[in-house]
This record gives structure tokens, sequence and C-alpha cells, in this order.
């Protein structure tokens, strides 16, 4: 869809399923604001997201995050088939829910859950959106509300949403790390960390520091320009429309920002991809 779908609570971003060949494959694209469900419907493959592989066969179904870049491929013996869901909540208390799976969850080998519920849902939600008759939309919104509360539910019941200890440095670093990376394109600047962890940001920023050995600001600064390179990547945004995604003052100072990343900019990385 080119813009959002606006359902009650809900937005849906994307709908819809495919049937692949062998060699068949969804290249790489980054995931903005949204919370992408694959619903693997049959054969076998791979997804790799931020440079994990994880195999995907009949039955699973993958929660990618906001902030992922990932691509999908099929086995060659066994061509996937799979159905999607992307969609986010308008509603604070389903986001921070969400939040808080999201900063717990960031390593991708451990998204893959299994939920009949689920499989169900999505396949109504793209029954309505083709039938789209004038029960089409409420019935919607329920299938998509369900769909969020079982995403929450299941990794909340199956230990996957393990709290760690606030108290300790390193894990307050990994998280922030992580809010960041899910964040990177909401984010309007580095004090809402505060707002969210519960901390000035003058302390976040010390302990950051101290931990890890690098800047608050420099974490940020190579999210963002990692970002910016994989919607380059994608092409389908100006460079207007990336520095506006990714909250850069200018698109001048989203090229300043993306040569002094990698050494080159945006438009001599564009022309090298083609070359």
């Amino acid at each position: 869809m080119a813009n959002p779908l606006k359902l009650g609570n809900m937005n849906l971003m994307q709908i819809g399923c495919t049937h692949s060949l062998g060699d068949y494959f969804v290249g790489y694209h980054p995931h903005l604001n949204w919370l992408e469900i694959t619903f693997i419907t049959g054969g076998a493959g791979t997804i790799v997201t931020n440079g994990v592989s994880s195999s995907v066969t009949r039955g699973d179904l993958y929660i990618s995050f906001p902030g992922d870049v990932h691509a999908i491929f099929s086995d060659n013996e066994s061509p996937l088939k799979f159905s999607f869901l992307a969609l986010w909540p308008d509603e604070e208390e389903l986001q921070k829910e969400l939040e808080q799976i999201m900063v717990l969850n960031n390593d991708p080998s451990q998204r893959i859950i299994s939920n009949e519920n689920i499989e169900k849902l999505i396949e109504n939600s793209i029954s309505e959106v083709i039938l789209n008759d004038k029960y089409s939309n409420e019935m919607l919104i329920c299938c998509l509300n369900q769909i969020v509360r079982y995403i929450i539910r299941d990794f909340s019941l199956s230990g996957k949403s393990k709290k760690l200890k606030i108290s300790s440095a390193q894990e307050l670093c990994y998280r922030i790390t992580n809010y960041i990376s899910t964040h990177i394109y909401t984010m309007n600047s580095l004090e809402s960390l505060a707002e969210y962890f519960g901390y000035s940001y003058g302390y976040l920023s010390g302990i950051y520091h101290k931990t890890t050995g690098e800047s608050l600001i420099n974490c940020y600064t190579s999210r963002r320009a990692e970002a910016a390179k994989a919607l380059i990547n994608e092409e389908l945004l100006s460079f207007a429309e990336i520095a506006e995604i990714l909250k850069y003052s200018s698109v001048y100072s989203f090229s300043r920002a993306f040569k002094n990343h990698f050494g080159i900019t945006p438009s001599a990385y564009k022309k090298q991809l083609k070359a």
C-alpha cells in the first residue's frame, strides 16, 4: 500500500500472499515504523534480518521489528510460500508493550513463533481485504487487534521477553542500543531516551560512554547512516524523502552525515549500485 490504511486504532501498511519459485527471493529492504508478520504457508526458506539467518518452514510465524533490514530466500527443492502483514497500533498502551518486546528481543534468531490463532487471523484479514464489503473494515480492526495481542502474549508466556536487571549498566546500555535501532525512523532526538528510560539524558549519556566506550551520539549517528544506506539500496525514495524520514534537518546535512560515515556521498554511492 502506498499509504497506511487507517483502521480504528490500527495502521495497516502491507498485506498479501505470494507463491514463489525455487529461486525466488525478496531483496534486502528496510522496515520503517511497523511490525511485520511473515506466515510461512508452505515450503521452506531462509529469512536474513540484520545479517542473521533463520531457517523457516511451514507453520512458522516470523516477526520483524521497526528498523530491521531483511531479505527472504526460497529453498530450491521446496519452494517457499508465505503470507505477510505489516501494521502498527496508534494505541499508546499497545505501543509500550510492543516496544518492550522489541527492546528485549532484538536477536533476530529469536523471532520465530508458532500460533494457529495468528495464522487464521492473517488468512481472515487477507480475505476481508479482497472481499471489501461494508463489514470488512470492522472485521479487519478486530483481526489486527487480536494479532497484536496474541504476539504480545506469545512473547510474554514463552519466556522470550525475559526481564533484564535494569540496575546493571551493561544491560541498560544493551536496552538503549536496541531502542535506538528499533526507533531509528521515529526518534526526533536522543533526548527522547530520557523520557522512555526514566533517567536524565546526561546520566544515560555518561553511563553509555563509560560502559561501551562509545558516545550515544556516535551510536545514533551510525544507526541513522546505516538506515539511510538501506533506504538508498531500495531505490524507492529520493534523497530528500530519506532525509525527511530520518529527521535530518536538510538534504545537505544528510549528505554530509552520510559522507562522514561512509566516506562517500549518497549520490556517488547510488551510482556505484548501478555500475
